[in-house]
């Protein structure tokens, strides 16, 4: 399932930067990946970033997006995968994000 999260930055902030990752759950198990996964980043409506994952790309992407003057920052992420083994009730993610910093401009 898709889920997003709002952050209001009031148009203080210059560059946000973090890394997008698949969890080890998401490496080690078998499920299907006929969906990519992918993180949105949008600047008041604006898209600024994304990145579609496939299920036998790299592990991690750093990534640095200039926010600078954005009042309100959306990070939406898409595709989860339940597990038949665990709990089939419970999404569990394909991608995660990790190491998410902001930066103020100078001055």
């Amino acid at each position: 399932e898709d889920r997003s999260v709002s952050y209001a930055l009031n148009g203080e902030s210059a560059w946000l930067s973090g890394i997008v990752y698949i969890p080890a759950i998401a490496q080690r198990c078998d499920f299907d990946w006929s969906v990519t996964a992918a993180v949105e980043i949008y600047g008041d409506d604006q898209l600024l970033y994304t990145l579609s994952i496939d299920q036998y790309d790299g592990l991690q992407y750093p990534f640095r997006v200039k926010i600078d003057g954005v009042q309100e920052l959306k990070i939406v992420m898409t595709s989860g995968w339940r597990s038949e083994t665990f709990d089939e009730g419970r999404y569990y993610p394909k991608l995660c994000l990790a190491d998410l910093f902001v930066e103020k401009p100078l001055g």
